[in-house]
């Protein structure tokens, strides 16, 4: 599951139809720089970027 949580944001036209804005680019907030094909994994307590996608295995049982 992917999450994006953006307070007091409107959301623009894509580049096509906006003047001046571009598609695949590096995006910054929050102090954390987002790279476009970068894989983004988050829930309640944090957010992992990772440059390829993370492989799922079977939680352990202790």
């Amino acid at each position: 599951m992917a999450c994006l949580r953006l307070l007091g944001t409107t959301a623009l036209r894509n580049a096509v139809e906006q003047p001046g804005a571009e598609d695949d680019v590096p995006v910054t907030f929050g102090g954390v720089t987002f790279t476009p094909g970068e894989w983004v994994y988050c829930d309640a307590d944090a957010v992992l970027i990772s440059p390829e996608p993370i492989q799922a295995s079977a939680p352990q049982r202790y």
